[in-house]
């Protein structure tokens, strides 16, 4: 489990991406490709993660891999893996590499206090496996 969580900590960080070339940030506006929005912090991606690799990790390492591949929350996610914020951040680096599209309230049409209870209720989650 320590090489997955050493891939996510090692590949991702919370925020919009910083390189230069995004000039529409903010809240309100559509991502980039190398940004994800989890609903409590954007994930961006550090490195060059590749779809290969953390499919191979997460065959390798996640304990409960078919429930995985039907997309838990980030609250499950969580407590497999230790950590609620890496959760988050996996579910995001899921998505940049595109093994899975992360499922938020906000893409649900959901916002405000709405968007944010549910969120707490565990509505992030990884989606089904591409």
């Amino acid at each position: 489990m320590q090489e997955l969580i050493d891939f996510i900590e090692s590949h991702t960080q919370r925020g919009e991406c910083q390189c230069g070339r995004c000039r529409d940030k903010g809240p309100e506006r559509e991502a980039p490709a190398h940004s994800v929005n989890v609903h409590f912090f954007w994930v961006s991606a550090k490195g060059e993660p590749t779809r290969e690799r953390l499919r191979g990790l997460l065959e390798e390492h996640y304990p409960e891999l078919d429930r995985l591949r039907k997309g838990p929350s980030y609250i499950e996610l969580g407590g497999n893996i230790g950590s609620q914020d890496l959760a988050l951040r996996l579910i995001g680096l899921g998505e940049l590499v595109g093994l899975w599209e992360a499922c938020t309230p906000e893409k649900l049409g959901l916002s405000g206090a709405v968007a944010s209870k549910v969120a707490g209720h565990g509505l992030v989650n990884s989606g089904r496996w591409n």
